[in-house]
């Protein structure tokens, strides 16, 4: 155990050596990268969108497949309102029925078509309303690749064209939505 003070009048001793489970680490050697790493590996808290998106999808959502998201869906696409779209979808902060009642802007969380929760996934994807697009454009453009919601919120990591056009469909399908909730 060290005990370091933050009187400046008090010298204080600092270990060069200390044990780590059954290693030495020599504390002179190391950079400071390797002191910033092991803080935000205790005290690191991931991202409550990360969460958020490793329940409702059921992956293992890693730091670098997010990443990988965030560049697929953000980064590459040079029309902002899809990508302010993009990152509203990938942090979780996308106005949608269950969002807008979370935060009292809405009477109800249900969706407005078929009675069911209205989080961002059902919107956009499950939805009674936006599945028949989804599989028109499995027919159409991809033929036999199948589009999955993961896809649809993530991004293809192979296809930055097909990327954009998800994100276009996506767009329309949320501003479709928005019209209709104002004209309920």
């Amino acid at each position: 155990k060290v005990d370091i003070s933050i009187d400046p009048t008090r010298d204080v001793d600092i270990p060069i050596y200390f044990h780590h489970t059954d290693e030495i680490y020599n504390w002179s050697i190391q950079r400071s990268k390797y002191f910033y790493k092991h803080l935000l590996e205790n005290i690191a808290i991931p991202p409550t969108s990360e969460l958020y998106w490793i329940n409702t999808t059921g992956l293992r959502i890693i730091e670098q497949h997010l990443h990988k998201s965030y560049i697929r869906k953000i980064k590459v696409i040079k029309d902002k309102k899809l990508a302010e779209t993009n990152f509203k979808i990938l942090n979780n902060i996308l106005p949608c029925n269950r969002n807008l009642h979370k935060w009292r802007k809405s009477e109800t969380n249900l969706c407005y078509f078929c009675k069911e929760e209205e989080s961002i996934s059902h919107l956009l994807y499950y939805c009674t309303r936006a599945k028949p697009i989804w599989d028109l454009i499995e027919n159409v453009i991809l033929g036999d690749d199948n589009i999955t919601h993961d896809i649809v919120i993530f991004g293809y990591d192979r296809d930055n064209v097909l990327n954009h056009l998800l994100s276009v469909i996506v767009y329309y399908i949320y501003k479709e939505w928005l019209v209709c909730s104002l004209e309920n």
